[in-house]
């Protein structure tokens, strides 16, 4: 979850909660629906991903970093977007590579996420 700019995990289903970000200004989360430790937050400069739950992150791409969601149906999937608002991009290997959607004018559909 996040609060005051802050990420906070819970180890605990939410007894006790843990700040596991040292970065203010994230907002935009998604969590991949098959491996619940794995975990996207979208801040000011960058993507970043997380496998352990919130404990660490790694910078994965420069130009998400204002809408993020992940795909039900595919949870290797991520949709996210630019301050700048002029693109759709989307991920099929949990954020390694994106690709731009132009033309595709807000979300993707549902239920097969194209």
């Amino acid at each position: 979850m996040t609060f005051n700019g802050n990420v906070y995990r819970t180890p605990d289903a939410g007894v006790t909660m843990f700040s596991s970000s040292t970065s203010s200004g994230f907002a935009p989360t998604a969590i991949d629906y098959s491996f619940d430790d794995t975990l996207y937050i979208a801040g000011s400069s960058a993507l970043k991903r997380s496998y352990d739950g919130g404990l660490t992150y790694t910078s994965i791409a420069v130009d998400v970093n204002n809408f993020l969601t992940t795909c039900p149906s595919n949870p290797a999937r991520l949709y996210g977007g630019s301050s700048a608002k002029t693109n759709l991009r989307r991920s099929d290997d949990r954020g390694t590579t994106w690709v731009t959607k132009s033309g595709n004018p807000g979300w993707p559909g549902q239920p097969g996420c194209n």
